[in-house]
């Protein structure tokens, strides 16, 4: 099954990989997408070939898996008569889907026998050692702990002989691997710090976020029995505890291995506990006074006002609906008298037609001003109307509103 694999762009600088033919260097992109998680697959060359070059038949996959094999690019090695393919420094350059299930196929080596073959000198180096260089051109001695197959024409299935020309070449460039022994290859394993994450963090957040960090914060990673020990001093706080731990990815993205848990928090004694005394009662909220009200607006009116007597008398009326039925009640008889009022003095019905012309030039220059269709009919009215109470002097008519004369 294909899979998406990554490209760096050190593959097309490499010089190395420039020596071999294009055919070779495509082939070499396709068995990164026919390979496990580990970077291994079946040395089945025409199937290989079915897979990748699916269009030309006439290219000769088995002498390309020679050639770059050759070139330390991938081995080839035999395990119980299978043989299968490795992609050297598979796990610095490619990162897998999580999900991805583990390889199915054995390894040609073990990560002791090539810390072995890697303390070696390269004089001492046996002749079972096997130079691999990955695809940007960095070098790396592994170790088989298999048999090696050749390609064809090479003596396929028979153990590298020490004389001949593929064994100096590839003595050669591990001898220039081991001159630049000196860093790590391969970095930590990001998946044992991942598990250690899973396995203690109570948040570890999308599993994305976690390789992401993890792989940002590989250089600053302490060794891994010292990182489970700061993971488990801060899944054992009382604040990780209590359900107040931040994402793993962020904890990791602070370096918070660096950092200490915080301390408990200390149980306050009996006598640093306040008394608390009865919770103190609001006053009660005192009642409208709606006849007090009425009277204070009977008293704002104009004496000259036109139909003063009417609105005495809807007054009158709003404070009888107040004591019965209440202030609400009151204040919605407030509400249409004072539409009424306004209403029937702009068209003239009580007289002092001077001012409701006045009202009206008001409402003609808004109009003007903003456009004549950019206000409603309501927004009109309540313009006319402010404005002849304004010119009238009329009070706002409400029980909760100030009574003072509108200016």
């Amino acid at each position: 099954m294909a899979r998406i694999r990554a490209i760096k762009p050190g593959f097309f600088f490499n010089e190395d990989l420039a020596g071999v033919p294009a055919h070779g260097r495509l082939l070499f992109i396709g068995l990164w997408t026919l390979a496990d998680r580990q970077g291994r697959l079946e040395d089945r060359p025409l199937r290989i070939r079915a897979q990748v070059f699916a269009y030309e038949p006439e290219v000769d996959v088995e002498a390309l898996l020679g050639e770059l094999a050759a070139r330390g690019f991938i081995v080839r090695y035999e395990v119980e008569g299978e043989r299968y393919l490795q992609v050297v420094n598979w796990e610095r350059h490619q990162r897998p889907n999580s999900r991805e299930e583990q390889s199915r196929i054995p390894p040609c080596w073990t990560v002791a026998e090539l810390a072995a073959v890697l303390g070696r000198d390269s004089g001492s180096a046996p002749h079972s050692s096997l130079h691999a260089q990955d695809e940007h051109g960095e070098n790396l001695a592994r170790a088989r702990t298999c048999t090696h197959v050749q390609g064809e024409g090479e003596g396929k299935g028979k153990e590298q002989e020490g004389n001949s020309k593929g064994e100096g070449e590839q003595r050669e460039r591990a001898g220039r691997a081991e001159a630049d022994a000196g860093e790590e290859p391969d970095g930590p394993d990001l998946e044992a710090y991942r598990s250690a994450v899973l396995e203690l963090h109570p948040r570890p957040g999308l599993p994305i976020e976690l390789e992401r960090e993890l792989w940002q914060a590989r250089g600053a990673l302490p060794p891994l029995a010292e990182f489970r020990s700061a993971l488990e001093a801060w899944a054992a706080c009382e604040q990780w505890r209590e359900g107040f731990a931040e994402a793993a990815p962020r904890w990791l993205r602070g370096r918070g291995w660096k950092g200490r848990p915080p301390a408990p928090r200390r149980a306050a004694a009996r006598g640093d506990v306040p008394h608390l005394g009865p919770r103190p009662v609001a006053e009660p909220v005192p009642e409208l006074d709606v006849a007090g009200r009425i009277a204070a607006l009977v008293a704002a009116l104009p004496a000259g006002i036109p139909g003063r007597e009417g609105l005495v008398e809807g007054l009158a009326m709003a404070e009888r609906a107040g004591a019965k039925e209440g202030p609400e009640a009151a204040e919605h008889m407030l509400e249409a008298l004072e539409r009424g009022y306004l209403g029937r003095m702009a068209r003239g019905e009580l007289g002092d037609v001077e001012a409701a012309m006045r009202a009206e030039q008001v409402v003609d220059q808004a109009r003007a001003m903003v456009g004549p269709n950019r206000l409603t009919d309501a927004a009109l009215e309540a313009m006319r109307h402010q404005a002849l109470a304004a010119e009238l002097g009329l009070p706002k008519l409400t029980l909760f509103g100030p009574r003072e004369v509108a200016a």
